[in-house]
């Protein structure tokens, strides 16, 4: 109860200095993944959204603070395996890779993240050598997918992006490519209040 309430003192101090609250990723799993995986995947979401700028705090919905938290919340859900170790998953490219939730056509702060489906583009992606950081790259590949989700939800917004990761679709090799990026014209973009 005490870091959470560290927590409300320090976000607000920040908007009293003038800075963004960061978000709030509350966050479940349906099977923990290895520490690689989470960790890549957040420092990708982090590197992806740094130009607009946007922090990410990511809270286990367990352990989710009583007294709330100050900015933006986001939930996200992981669905099945989010681990590459083991038996190498069939390949599956019926379905999306994620989700985010709409009533009425006003987009919701819950996304949904299918790892089953995302571990099996990233398992076609890598050849060879590259398999040996396979976890890494299914990390970075779940961050693009979430980053992707959170386009909808920071813009407010069912629509896609011209290009980058918040774009309609996203290849496998794109998923683990070195390089990848929101779109340019989205960086430089303030959100919309969908109550306008």
């Amino acid at each position: 109860m005490r870091r959470a309430a560290a927590g409300l003192v320090l976000a607000a101090m920040e908007l009293c200095a003038g800075e963004r609250a960061p978000v709030t990723v509350f966050f479940a799993f349906e099977q923990e993944p290895p520490a690689v995986v989470f960790d890549a995947m957040r420092a990708e979401i982090q590197r992806l959204y740094s130009a607009v700028p946007l922090k990410f705090d990511w809270i286990r919905m367990q352990e989710a603070p009583e007294a709330g938290v100050l900015g933006e919340i986001v939930s996200v859900r992981f669905h099945g395996n989010c681990s590459l170790g083991g038996v190498p998953p069939l390949p599956d490219e019926r379905g999306t890779l994620a989700w985010t939730s709409v009533t009425d056509g006003i987009v919701q702060l819950f996304s949904e993240v299918n790892c089953d489906r995302v571990r099996a583009a990233v398992y076609l992606a890598l050849w060879g050598g590259e398999r040996k950081r396979a976890q890494e790259r299914l990390g970075v590949a779940l961050g693009r997918v979430v980053a992707h989700e959170a386009y909808h939800i920071y813009w407010r917004t069912l629509k896609h992006a011209a290009g980058g990761v918040a774009r309609h679709s996203l290849m496998p090799a794109e998923l683990v490519a070195e390089k990848a990026d929101l779109h340019p014209e989205d960086r430089a973009a303030q959100p919309k209040d969908q109550r306008d």
